[in-house]
């Protein structure tokens, strides 16, 4: 029987806590969690009024003259970073995310003193990124988090959510105004609810408290709720975290916060004092810190409850004020002078993020769903037309019902994806493509981490290998070695619309980010009938890349993942990871033997894990299915754990699906992957058969 694994299980994950005082003096204070406040506060050099962190180790924030800064150094050793670099532009507020599809890639989003929207994406902590670039509207605060999701609110108090955010258009496309009245909002996953989930908080002009839940890519969620208390400024985080401030400045986080329960049941009060406050996921547990400054505002208070006050509803009159939409045009800077733009309403578009995979009732064991057939075509030579058709890649669907189980975000879907986490265009989906054992490829659409999605489409030609990335390209070989990539693939055609061959002859192959390379360059790996190996790197939708490099060694399958990391397995099944892999040189330098022994190996990114972080996944040539987590460029992470199940292929993806084909062409994703279990919990199966799968949770909605 399966479970019905939820949103991760983040309650004791340990979180970091910022925040800035009305004279702009910085304190941070860590190892707080859902049930603790953690340590105290310490103070941080530099003066700033907003401050905006993720849980990769981000953190941006804006002083009172709106000049940008980041700070470096962020890690587990250096929590609190080591210094503070300017950005070039001018900010009131920001806020930082995982961008959709992207290999360790942040979004960053703010607002100007004229209410101008601008976001640059690109971020990481080494990294400010790319140019900022404006979006339309005007908003006076906007909060992304890292599902993909963005809210904000303008000047009149009116709320709204972008929709269209995607691997391939992280500045979304339009804005869909929602009910309410609100001056500060901000947006987390929900916990225990399935994952693509969010809670949205906001405070309004009075400082009243709302909360509505349930909130997806393509739902506002439930009705705003009042919650008793009084905030001027609030922030939520993924791990379920929810702190603010009221306007003496005192600081609360929300107690008894439970998947039964998201909106919680009191509010605690913290010491200090302090004007703004944020808080993320720490990259590694709670490090117990002194505290010489003391408490931010040289206050210390004790630990006791706020009472309810007050009960307005957010709501106003809902719809009275349309959205100021600026015109702002262009790559500018958000520099003082920007362009105000007319007075428009908000133009709500289809494209939406979600990442969600369901349970099953069936293990890739013993039973298997039945009437299961094996599929048509003949290997071979590419076909030069197109198949077409919705049919099944086999003669006849399996009859097993769904479960309810979700895939952890990444985070990625990335979320993540690191999140991360999976995030698909144009409507939040995975893409996975496949084919059968008699060559003949296919693709399903509107797959997320809770659903499989359509139904499956032939695709034209015929391949023995097929391969996805985190922003969509498509390469695969045929039976006779010849190498294809998909051509037309885009938001609006996630299938593409040909195959351009490509030089050169492989047997398998795997598509991954190319480390230290803008989102969108990708890196080839690859092994010839004679087990030799070789790599490309440079290729876009666009363009195949650089020409192939031989690399020293003999594989017989290789795989690279969204994080850039390379293992493989040799004809004797002796597993191989890649090592010196870095942005300087996407390559590496040398094999490392992994013990064990592998007939196929795949990895991708680690639900809730540090961006760059991996787990690995493989089968042996009995169908054992064995993973492993905590992998990075620098790591083979922990021991093998071998998974209930027999597979005879494994893939997984940037946002921590995985999905399989066992010996007789049955297919499933794993179910209940998340932080706390990185291996799942169950197999679900997935109508048709397939001899090769593999999912993307950061494309186009597809399943190749």
């Amino acid at each position: 029987m399966s479970m019905s694994p939820l949103a991760p299980g983040l309650g004791h994950v340990p979180v970091t806590v910022w925040g800035c005082t009305p004279s702009g003096s910085i304190y941070v204070r860590l190892g707080a969690t859902l049930s603790s406040s953690g340590h105290q506060w310490q103070q941080v050099e530099g003066a700033l009024v907003h401050i905006a962190v993720e849980g990769g180790g981000m953190l941006w924030g804006t002083n009172a003259a709106g000049d940008i800064y980041r700070r470096l150094g962020v890690s587990p050793a250096t929590p609190f970073g080591v210094s503070w670099e300017k950005v070039e532009g001018s900010l009131r507020s920001v806020s930082i995310a995982p961008q959709a599809g992207s290999n360790g890639q942040y979004v960053v989003w703010g607002t100007n003193s004229a209410n101008n929207i601008y976001m640059r994406s690109g971020a990481t902590a080494q990294s400010a990124g790319g140019a900022w670039k404006q979006v339309e509207g005007q908003l006076t605060q906007v909060h992304a988090d890292f599902s993909g999701a963005v809210w904000g609110v303008n000047a009149g108090g009116s709320i709204f959510k972008r929709t269209g955010v995607s691997a391939h258009n992280p500045a979304g496309s339009g804005w869909q105004q929602v009910e309410g009245s609100l001056k500060f909002v901000t947006v987390a996953a929900q916990l225990g609810a399935p994952l693509g989930t969010s809670v949205v908080w906001g405070v309004n002009s009075n400082d009243d408290i709302y909360v509505r839940s349930g909130v997806t890519a393509q739902s506002a969620g439930q009705p705003w709720v009042q919650i008793p208390g009084k905030l001027k400024q609030i922030h939520a985080d993924a791990a379920g975290a929810v702190w603010g401030v009221n306007a003496g400045g005192s600081i609360y986080r929300r107690v008894g916060i439970t998947p039964a329960n998201p909106a919680g049941s009191d509010w605690e009060q913290v010491d200090g004092n302090l004007s703004h406050v944020c808080c993320a996921a720490e990259l590694s547990g709670p490090t117990p810190v002194s505290s010489p400054m003391g408490a931010p505002g040289g206050m210390s208070m004790g630990h006791h409850h706020a009472g309810g006050m007050g009960s307005p509803s957010p709501m106003g009159h809902p719809g009275a004020a349309g959205m100021g939409m600026g015109m702002g045009m262009g790559m500018g800077s958000p520099m003082g002078h920007q362009h105000a733009g007319g007075m428009g309403n908000g133009n709500p578009m289809a494209g939406q993020m979600g990442h969600q995979t369901a349970g099953g009732m069936f293990s890739p064991m013993g039973q298997q769903p039945h009437g299961m057939g094996m599929g048509m075509g003949m290997g071979g030579q590419m076909g030069s037309q197109a198949v077409g058709g919705m049919g099944s890649p086999m003669g006849h669907h399996a009859t097993g019902g769904m479960g309810g189980g979700q895939m952890g975000h990444r985070h990625h879907a990335g979320a993540g994806m690191g999140s991360p986490m999976g995030h698909k265009s144009p409507a939040g989906n995975s893409a996975v493509w496949g084919v059968n054992a008699g060559g003949s490829v296919y693709v399903r659409s509107g797959a997320t981490l809770a659903s499989p999605g359509g139904q499956w489409q032939q695709v034209d030609g015929h391949l023995v290998h097929v391969h996805v990335a985190a922003d969509g390209q498509v390469w695969g070989t045929n039976a006779g070695g010849s190498i294809y990539r998909r051509s037309g693939v885009s938001p609006q055609n996630p299938a593409g619309s040909g195959w351009q061959q490509v030089e050169g002859s492989l047997k398998n192959l795997s598509i991954g980010s190319q480390p230290g390379a803008p989102f969108g360059t990708a890196i080839v790996w690859g092994v010839n009938s004679g087990d030799d190996i070789y790599v490309r790197s440079g290729v876009t939708h666009q363009s195949a890349g650089n020409a192939w490099q031989k690399v020293e060694g003999k594989l017989k399958q290789v795989h690279v993942d969204v994080n850039g990391i390379v293992w493989g397995v040799n004809a004797a099944d002796a597993i191989f990871r890649r090592t010196g892999v870095s942005p300087a040189n996407p390559v590496g330098s040398g094999w490392e033997q992994v013990q064990g022994s592998l007939k196929f190996i795949t990895s991708g990114a680690q639900a809730g894990a540090p961006q760059g972080t991996s787990v690995v996944w493989g089968v042996n040539k009995q169908g054992h299915i064995y993973t492993r987590s905590g992998v990075t460029a620098h790591s083979a992470g922990g021991n093998w754990q071998q998974v209930a199940g027999s597979l005879a292929q494994v893939h997984a993806d940037a946002a921590g699906a995985v999905w399989g084909c066992n010996a007789g062409g049955s297919i499933y994703r794993r179910t209940g992957v998340s932080p706390s279990s990185p291996g799942g919990l169950d197999w679900a199966p997935v109508e048709g058969a397939l001899t090769v799968v593999s999912p993307n949770a950061a494309a186009e909605g597809m399943a190749w």
